[in-house]
Protein backbone atom coordinates (compact mmCIF):
# COMPACT_ATOMS: atom_id res chain seq x y z
CA UNK A 1 0.00 0.00 0.00
CA UNK A 2 1.19 3.53 -1.31
CA UNK A 3 0.33 7.26 -0.33
CA UNK A 4 0.81 8.27 -3.84
CA UNK A 5 3.56 10.78 -2.68
CA UNK A 6 6.30 10.33 -3.97
CA UNK A 7 9.74 9.80 -2.77
CA UNK A 8 12.36 10.90 -5.44
CA UNK A 9 12.15 10.74 -9.36
CA UNK A 10 15.16 9.07 -10.71
CA UNK A 11 15.96 6.88 -14.20
CA UNK A 12 15.73 3.98 -15.92
CA UNK A 13 19.59 2.50 -16.21
CA UNK A 14 18.87 -0.81 -18.35
CA UNK A 15 15.78 -2.24 -19.62
CA UNK A 16 15.52 -5.86 -21.21
CA UNK A 17 13.31 -6.59 -23.13
CA UNK A 18 11.46 -10.39 -23.41
CA UNK A 19 9.19 -11.84 -25.65
CA UNK A 20 6.42 -11.39 -22.89
CA UNK A 21 8.39 -9.36 -19.90
CA UNK A 22 10.14 -6.76 -19.37
CA UNK A 23 13.86 -6.67 -16.37
CA UNK A 24 13.84 -2.97 -15.65
CA UNK A 25 17.28 -1.72 -13.51
CA UNK A 26 16.68 2.12 -12.19
CA UNK A 27 19.12 4.01 -10.06
CA UNK A 28 18.12 5.26 -6.47
CA UNK A 29 18.60 7.05 -3.55
CA UNK A 30 17.54 4.18 -0.78
CA UNK A 31 20.37 2.50 0.59
CA UNK A 32 18.32 -0.19 2.72
CA UNK A 33 16.12 -1.98 -0.06
CA UNK A 34 16.45 -5.65 0.29
CA UNK A 35 15.25 -8.66 -2.65
CA UNK A 36 12.35 -9.76 -2.06
CA UNK A 37 10.46 -6.18 -1.16
CA UNK A 38 8.36 -4.00 -2.95
CA UNK A 39 8.42 -0.44 -4.59
CA UNK A 40 6.25 1.34 -6.72
CA UNK A 41 7.38 2.86 -9.83
CA UNK A 42 5.18 5.37 -11.91
CA UNK A 43 2.73 4.06 -9.50
CA UNK A 44 3.34 0.37 -10.14
CA UNK A 45 3.80 -2.30 -7.25
CA UNK A 46 6.41 -4.54 -8.23
CA UNK A 47 9.17 -6.51 -6.25
CA UNK A 48 12.55 -5.47 -6.16
CA UNK A 49 14.90 -8.96 -7.14
CA UNK A 50 17.99 -7.16 -7.13
CA UNK A 51 19.75 -4.78 -5.36
CA UNK A 52 22.85 -2.69 -5.45
CA UNK A 53 24.13 0.39 -3.75
CA UNK A 54 22.10 2.65 -6.02
CA UNK A 55 20.34 0.73 -8.09
CA UNK A 56 17.82 -1.88 -7.77
CA UNK A 57 16.08 -4.61 -10.25
CA UNK A 58 12.50 -5.91 -11.04
CA UNK A 59 10.73 -8.26 -14.01
CA UNK A 60 7.07 -6.82 -14.97
CA UNK A 61 4.84 -9.35 -15.87
CA UNK A 62 2.67 -9.10 -19.63
CA UNK A 63 -0.14 -8.47 -17.50
CA UNK A 64 1.67 -5.36 -16.36
CA UNK A 65 2.83 -4.67 -19.83
CA UNK A 66 -0.31 -3.91 -20.99
CA UNK A 67 -2.41 -2.02 -18.30
CA UNK A 68 0.56 0.49 -17.94
CA UNK A 69 2.96 2.93 -19.53
CA UNK A 70 6.08 0.59 -19.44
CA UNK A 71 6.33 -1.59 -22.72
CA UNK A 72 7.56 1.80 -24.27
CA UNK A 73 10.23 2.46 -21.02
CA UNK A 74 13.86 3.92 -22.12
CA UNK A 75 17.42 4.00 -20.60
CA UNK A 76 17.32 7.34 -19.09
CA UNK A 77 14.28 7.95 -18.74
CA UNK A 78 12.56 9.83 -15.67
CA UNK A 79 10.40 7.60 -13.36
CA UNK A 80 8.98 8.40 -10.06
CA UNK A 81 10.00 6.02 -6.86
CA UNK A 82 7.62 5.52 -4.08
CA UNK A 83 8.01 2.84 -1.01
CA UNK A 84 5.24 1.22 0.96
CA UNK A 85 3.27 3.02 3.59
CA UNK A 86 4.40 2.59 7.45
CA UNK A 87 2.05 2.24 10.05
CA UNK A 88 3.63 4.52 11.57
CA UNK A 89 3.67 7.37 9.02
CA UNK A 90 1.17 10.33 8.46
CA UNK A 91 -1.27 9.32 5.85
CA UNK A 92 -0.67 12.27 3.53
CA UNK A 93 -2.13 11.81 0.00
CA UNK A 94 -4.70 8.88 -0.35
CA UNK A 95 -4.41 5.01 -0.15
CA UNK A 96 -2.70 3.86 -3.56
CA UNK A 97 -2.30 0.01 -3.85
CA UNK A 98 0.19 0.13 -6.87
CA UNK A 99 -2.59 -2.08 -9.24
CA UNK A 100 -2.65 0.60 -12.14
CA UNK A 101 -5.99 0.33 -14.01
CA UNK A 102 -5.43 1.87 -17.39
CA UNK A 103 -3.32 4.57 -19.33
CA UNK A 104 -4.59 7.66 -20.03
CA UNK A 105 -3.51 10.19 -22.80
CA UNK A 106 -2.66 14.06 -22.15
CA UNK A 107 -4.94 15.88 -24.72
CA UNK A 108 -4.01 19.35 -23.35
CA UNK A 109 -1.29 21.69 -21.02
CA UNK A 110 -2.28 24.33 -19.82
CA UNK A 111 0.57 26.64 -17.86
CA UNK A 112 -0.36 29.67 -15.59
CA UNK A 113 1.49 31.27 -12.71
CA UNK A 114 -0.15 28.87 -10.15
CA UNK A 115 0.63 25.92 -11.80
CA UNK A 116 -0.27 23.59 -15.00
CA UNK A 117 -3.66 22.48 -15.82
CA UNK A 118 -3.41 19.23 -17.67
CA UNK A 119 -6.77 17.25 -19.53
CA UNK A 120 -6.05 13.75 -19.90
CA UNK A 121 -8.11 11.18 -22.06
CA UNK A 122 -8.96 7.86 -23.55
CA UNK A 123 -10.57 6.93 -20.36
CA UNK A 124 -12.08 3.66 -20.61
CA UNK A 125 -16.08 3.27 -19.62
CA UNK A 126 -15.58 0.78 -17.34
CA UNK A 127 -13.29 3.71 -15.25
CA UNK A 128 -15.37 6.65 -15.96
CA UNK A 129 -17.57 6.34 -12.96
CA UNK A 130 -14.27 6.14 -10.50
CA UNK A 131 -13.37 9.36 -11.98
CA UNK A 132 -15.23 12.16 -10.38
CA UNK A 133 -14.65 16.07 -9.22
CA UNK A 134 -12.68 16.58 -6.21
CA UNK A 135 -11.81 12.41 -5.73
CA UNK A 136 -8.28 11.02 -5.64
CA UNK A 137 -6.47 9.58 -7.97
CA UNK A 138 -2.83 8.44 -8.93
CA UNK A 139 -1.38 9.30 -11.88
CA UNK A 140 2.15 7.80 -12.78
CA UNK A 141 1.86 6.87 -9.04
CA UNK A 142 1.70 10.65 -7.94
CA UNK A 143 -1.82 11.78 -6.15
CA UNK A 144 -4.01 14.31 -7.57
CA UNK A 145 -7.49 15.89 -7.36
CA UNK A 146 -9.50 15.68 -10.04
CA UNK A 147 -10.99 18.98 -11.52
CA UNK A 148 -13.36 18.41 -14.10
CA UNK A 149 -15.18 15.76 -15.47
CA UNK A 150 -16.97 15.10 -19.20
CA UNK A 151 -17.45 12.35 -21.27
CA UNK A 152 -14.62 13.01 -23.26
CA UNK A 153 -12.20 14.40 -20.89
CA UNK A 154 -10.72 14.88 -17.28
CA UNK A 155 -8.44 17.49 -15.88
CA UNK A 156 -5.70 17.95 -12.60
CA UNK A 157 -3.92 21.22 -11.40
CA UNK A 158 0.13 20.41 -11.01
CA UNK A 159 1.19 22.69 -8.69
CA UNK A 160 4.77 24.15 -8.84
CA UNK A 161 5.87 21.28 -5.94
CA UNK A 162 4.70 18.41 -7.81
CA UNK A 163 6.26 19.59 -10.85
CA UNK A 164 9.52 19.77 -9.56
CA UNK A 165 9.93 16.52 -7.83
CA UNK A 166 7.84 14.14 -10.12
CA UNK A 167 8.64 13.57 -13.95
CA UNK A 168 4.96 14.92 -14.55
CA UNK A 169 6.84 17.90 -15.32
CA UNK A 170 8.15 16.12 -18.66
CA UNK A 171 4.45 15.84 -19.53
CA UNK A 172 4.04 16.08 -23.07
CA UNK A 173 1.21 16.10 -25.74
CA UNK A 174 -0.44 12.37 -26.36
CA UNK A 175 2.29 11.23 -23.75
CA UNK A 176 0.55 7.95 -22.26
CA UNK A 177 0.88 7.63 -18.39
CA UNK A 178 -0.63 5.30 -16.04
CA UNK A 179 -3.58 5.68 -13.95
CA UNK A 180 -4.99 4.11 -10.90
CA UNK A 181 -8.55 4.82 -9.71
CA UNK A 182 -9.42 5.77 -6.00
CA UNK A 183 -9.57 2.56 -4.12
CA UNK A 184 -12.33 3.15 -1.74
CA UNK A 185 -14.53 4.46 -4.72
CA UNK A 186 -13.53 1.40 -6.73
CA UNK A 187 -15.09 -0.55 -3.41
CA UNK A 188 -18.23 1.35 -3.07
CA UNK A 189 -18.75 1.29 -7.12
CA UNK A 190 -18.21 -2.27 -6.85
CA UNK A 191 -21.34 -2.62 -4.36
CA UNK A 192 -23.76 -0.60 -5.97
CA UNK A 193 -25.45 -3.62 -7.56
CA UNK A 194 -25.40 -5.75 -4.71
CA UNK A 195 -26.90 -2.91 -2.74
CA UNK A 196 -29.93 -2.85 -5.65
CA UNK A 197 -28.33 0.37 -7.29
CA UNK A 198 -27.62 0.50 -10.91
CA UNK A 199 -27.37 4.30 -11.33
CA UNK A 200 -23.54 5.21 -12.10
CA UNK A 201 -21.64 7.69 -9.98
CA UNK A 202 -22.12 11.19 -10.81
Amino acid sequence: MYTGLISHCTRIAAVVRGKDSLQLTVSCNFSDLEVGQSIAIDGMCVTVTDCQSNSFSCHLTPESLKLTCASCYQVGQHVNLERPLQLSQRLDGHFVTGHIDQTVQVASLQKSEVGTVVYFSDLLACNRPCIIPKCSIALNGVSLTVNLVNQSYFSVMLIPHTSQVTNLRHLELDQRINLECDLLLKAVYAQLPVCGIHKPIT
